[in-house]
C-alpha cells in the first residue's frame, strides 16, 4: 500500500510499523502530526526540531552512516552527512538538503522565533520524503535510487508535489463536477505535471552527469570546473523559463477568476465597467484607453447575454446571472488580431475547465464563438461560393471586395449576439457586415469595443462614422480608466499621444525613470528578468524581428512561432507591434521605435503594453 498524499503518509499506522522495524521504536508520525497540528497556530518551530530529529534518528541510521569518532563536537549530524556523502550513499544536491534540515533544527533548538512558516513547511515535507524513501527500500530491495528532496528555491519539484495534491483534493472532494469536466481538469493538470517532469528530468540527468565527470581521474580540473559552470548556467535557465511561464499563466488564471467572479455577482469591477457589462442597449459601443479592461469586459457582456434569464435578472437588479430555466443564444466575437483571439481563447478555455465555473456557464460558453475577422469571412466566401475579382492584386482590395460581395446576400448566418473587439482595426464597411449578422428578432444585441487612439491602419473607421451609420449615439461608455500600466509608463503613452514624443530622441530625462529606460541592444541582451515576470520583445516589421530572433536562437534564447507562441505560454513574446496589440506585459522591450508623426498610433500601441518595465532599446 502507497500513501497517496502527504497527510495520507503521516496518519497512516502501517508506515508508522515499518518505519519502526527499520529505525527501531520511534514515534515518527504522532511527532511528525503534532508538528503539522502546531503549524496551523503558528508554532513553526516545532516542525524543525522534528525534521532535525527525524534526520538523525531515522535517516541517518536508515542509512548505516556510523557514529562520529570521538571528540566529534554536538551529536555529529553535520559529520554523518559529509561521510554520506564522501562514501557517495547521497549526491551533493541530497547533501546540502540535509544540512539546511540540519540548520533549520538548530535554529527551531537555540531560538525557535526566527522559524517562519516556509522553513516549517520545507521540514515537514523534507522529513516526509526521507522516511517514505526509506520504507520503499526496505519494501523494495531493488529501490535503489538516490531521493532528491526539494529545496526552497526549487519552484518545479515543490509545484509538482502541490500540483499533485491539490488536483486530488479537487477530484475527489468535489460533488459539483460532472464527470466530463473533472475528466478535463485531471488531463489539464496531467500536462501542467508531464512538463514539470520533463524540465526535472533534465535537471537530474544534468546532476549524473555532473556526478560521473567527478569521478574521472584523467580529466583536467579546469574541464570539470568548466562544465559546472555550465551546467548551473543551463539549470538556471531551465527553472527561469518555468517560472516565467507559470507567471503567464497565473495573469490569465487571475483574469479567469475576476470573469468568474462578476459574472456571479461576486467580483469587483469599476463603476463604469460594471454599468458597461450591466447595460442591455440593442447597439452598444465600448470605448477605453488601453489597460482599461475592454476586452474582459466585452467578453463577460457575451457571457451574460446568452443567457435571456441572466439578462431579465440583471434588469431586475438580481445579482447572479444563471437560471436553470434559461434559452441559450449563439454569440460571435469578432477579433481583427490573431493574437488577442488566442489570449481570449485561453481565457474562456480556463474558465470553462475551472472546477467552480457552473454547468450552466459551461453551457453559455459552448454558445460562444470567437474568431478572427478574416478568417471568418474567406470561410465564408467558400461556403457561398465568392471570389475576389481577377483584376485586384492588392489583398486589402480583394478583401474588401469580398465583403462587399457577402454583404450582398440575404441568406447570411445569423446570431443573437454579434461583438468586435478593437474595432478601430476594421473599415466601416467590415463593421456593416458584422452588423448585419445580427439576427432581426427582438432581444438580439450588437457590441463593439475600439480605441481611436490604437488606430495603426489605414481604415476609414471613425466613432463620428458608426454614430452616424448604426445609430450608437447615447448607447455608449468611455472607460476612463488605465487598470494595466505603472503609472511612470501610462505618463509616458500620454505623451506620445499628445505628440510631444516623436522618436527615441524625445524621451528626455523627464520621462525616464526605474520603469521607463533606455539601453542599447548590447546592454538589453544583459537585462534579466524576474522570475515571476513575462517579456514582450517588440518590432515594426516581421524583417527586423526576424532577425534578432535568429541572433537570439544563436545565443541559446528560447523563442517560439509568432503565430502560436502565445498559447504555449512561454512567458516571451517575440513579435511585431501589429500583433501584440489588445495584449500587456510585465516587460516590454521596444526595438527600432518607429518615428515619424503618422506612426504616432503605433507608438502609442508599443508603449502602452507593459505592466512595469518600458524598455527602448535603439
Amino acid at each position: 500500500m502507497k500513501a497517496n498524499t502527504y497527510f495520507d503518509f503521516l496518519d497512516n499506522d502501517t508506515y508508522c510499523n515499518q518505519i519502526q522495524e527499520i529505525s527501531g521504536p520511534y514515534e515518527v508520525s504522532d511527532e511528525i502530526t503534532t508538528a503539522r497540528l502546531k503549524l496551523a497556530k503558528g508554532n513553526y518551530y516545532k516542525a524543525g526540531v522534528v525534521g532535525r530529529e527525524v534526520l538523525e534518528s531515522v535517516l541517518l541510521e536508515g542509512f548505516g552512516a556510523p557514529k562520529p569518532p570521538a571528540g566529534t563536537q554536538s551529536n555529529g549530524i553535520n559529520w554523518r552527512i559529509n561521510w554520506l556523502k564522501d562514501h557517495k550513499i547521497i549526491n551533493q544536491k541530497f547533501s546540502e538538503e540535509f544540512h539546511t534540515l540540519r540548520e533549520i533544527g538548530n535554529i527551531a533548538i537555540h531560538d525557535k522565533g526566527k522559524v517562519k512558516k516556509e522553513m516549517a513547511a520545507k521540514a515537514l515535507k523534507a522529513a516526509d520524503l526521507t522516511i517514505r524513501y526509506l520504507i520503499e527500500k526496505k519494501i523494495d530491495k531493488n529501490y535503489d535510487h538516490q531521493l532528491n528532496i526539494p529545496s526552497n528555491d526549487d519552484e518545479i519539484a515543490l509545484d509538482s508535489i502541490k500540483i499533485a495534491e491539490e488536483t486530488e483534493k479537487i477530484i475527489e472532494s468535489s460533488k459539483d463536477l460532472d464527470k466530463s469536466t473533472k475528466k478535463q481538469y485531471e488531463n489539464e493538470n496531467q500536462k501542467v505535471k508531464e512538463d514539470i517532469l520533463k524540465v526535472d528530468t533534465i535537471a537530474q540527468q544534468m546532476d549524473e552527469l555532473s556526478d560521473k565527470i567527478a569521478q574521472l581521474d584523467d580529466l583536467p580540473e579546469e574541464k570539470k570546473t568548466e562544465f559546472e559552470e555550465n551546467k548551473e548556467k543551463i539549470e538556471a535557465k531551465l527553472v527561469q523559463n518555468y517560472k516565467v511561464a507559470k507567471a503567464t499563466q497565473e495573469k490569465i488564471l487571475s483574469e479567469v477568476d475576476w470573469i468568474y467572479k462578476v459574472l456571479q455577482g461576486e467580483g469587483t469591477a469599476t463603476d463604469k465597467q460594471s454599468r458597461a457589462i450591466k447595460a442591455t442597449n440593442a447597439v452598444y459601443k465600448i470605448n477605453g484607453p488601453a489597460g482599461s479592461g475592454k476586452s474582459l469586459v466585452l467578453l463577460i457582456k457575451c457571457l451574460r447575454g446568452i443567457d435571456s434569464q441572466g439578462l431579465k435578472d440583471a434588469e431586475s437588479g438580481q445579482s447572479s446571472l444563471f437560471s436553470s430555466a434559461s434559452s441559450k443564444k449563439k454569440a460571435i466575437l469578432f477579433t481583427y488580431n490573431k493574437s488577442l483571439m488566442n489570449y481570449l481563447k485561453d481565457i474562456i478555455d480556463k474558465l470553462k475547465n475551472n472546477p467552480k465555473t457552473t454547468k450552466e456557464l459551461r453551457a453559455n460558453i459552448e454558445q460562444l464563438t470567437i474568431i478572427n475577422f478574416d478568417k471568418y469571412v474567406w470561410d465564408l466566401a467558400k461556403d457561398y461560393r465568392v471570389y475576389p475579382d481577377s483584376s485586384l492584386s492588392d489583398y486589402a482590395e480583394r478583401f474588401k471586395f469580398i465583403v462587399s460581395e457577402l454583404s450582398n446576400k440575404t441568406n447570411l448566418p445569423k446570431f443573437d449576439i454579434v461583438a468586435i473587439d478593437e474595432a478601430q482595426d476594421l473599415n466601416i464597411s467590415a463593421i456593416q457586415f458584422c452588423y448585419k449578422l445580427k439576427d432581426d428578432k427582438s432581444g438580439s444585441k450588437f457590441y463593439i469595443v475600439f480605441d481611436e487612439a490604437q488606430k495603426i491602419y489605414n481604415g476609414d473607421f471613425t466613432a463620428k462614422a458608426i454614430d452616424s451609420d448604426l445609430n450608437f449615439r447615447g448607447n455608449a461608455i468611455n472607460l476612463e480608466t488605465n487598470l494595466r500600466n505603472h503609472p511612470n509608463i501610462d505618463k509616458l503613452a500620454k505623451a506620445v499621444l499628445d505628440g510631444k514624443i516623436n522618436s527615441i530622441r524625445d524621451i528626455t530625462e523627464d520621462y525616464l525613470s526605474d520603469n521607463v529606460r533606455k539601453m542599447s541592444k548590447d546592454e538589453a541582451g544583459k537585462f534579466r528578468i524576474g522570475n515571476d515576470e513575462n517579456a514582450a520583445f517588440l518590432f515594426t516589421s516581421n524583417r527586423v524581428k526576424d532577425s534578432f530572433v535568429n541572433v537570439q536562437n544563436r545565443q541559446g534564447i528560447m523563442t517560439l512561432d509568432i503565430k502560436d507562441n502565445l498559447r504555449r505560454s512561454s512567458g516571451y513574446y517575440v513579435g511585431t507591434i501589429y500583433s501584440a496589440k489588445g495584449l500587456e506585459f510585465d516587460n516590454v522591450f521596444i526595438f527600432d521605435f518607429p518615428e515619424g508623426e503618422d506612426k504616432k498610433q503605433l507608438r502609442y500601441v508599443a508603449s502602452s503594453r507593459a505592466r512595469n518595465q518600458l524598455v527602448f532599446v535603439g
